[in-house]
């Protein structure tokens, strides 16, 4: 009886370990800017600045309707440019995959995505650019 209950406790135990990582890790993110894709060919730039902080990954949400993602390009505070390829659509809800950011300083300045809504459609949809912070 007793190895059944210390079993138990050690997993509950565990089990409340892993919902505060993933809790605390979630509250890294944070939402750098949102804009709305036209109905061609788009090109929409998120202001940052130092303000913000130091940030190691982003990545894109999408909101009510998919997107075709091209690139974007993240301009650091020194002047610095990487680009990031995406080139997928992401669907309603969707979101890319974690955009790793190279280097030490990671002061934002800017972000630029190139993207397009899906041939066809009238309907706009959201972009949302959230970063992890450092």
């Amino acid at each position: 009886m007793k190895k059944g209950r210390i079993c138990s406790i050690i997993a509950l135990s565990a089990l409340l370990v892993l919902a505060a990582s993933i809790w605390a890790s979630a509250d890294d993110w944070v939402l750098l800017g949102t804009r709305t894709v036209a109905l061609a060919n788009d090109r929409d730039t998120i202001w940052v600045g130092e303000g913000m902080g130091t940030f190691k990954a982003l990545k894109l949400r999408v909101v009510d309707r998919g997107v075709e993602f091209d690139h974007a390009l993240v301009t650091f505070g020194n002047g610095r440019t990487v680009e990031a390829q995406i080139r997928s659509f992401i669907p309603a809800g969707g979101e890319t995959r974690v955009l790793d950011l190279p280097g030490r300083e990671r002061f934002i300045s800017n972000i630029v995505m190139y993207y397009t809504t899906r041939p066809g459609t009238l309907d706009r949809a959201q972009v949302q650019v959230w970063g992890l912070r450092d």
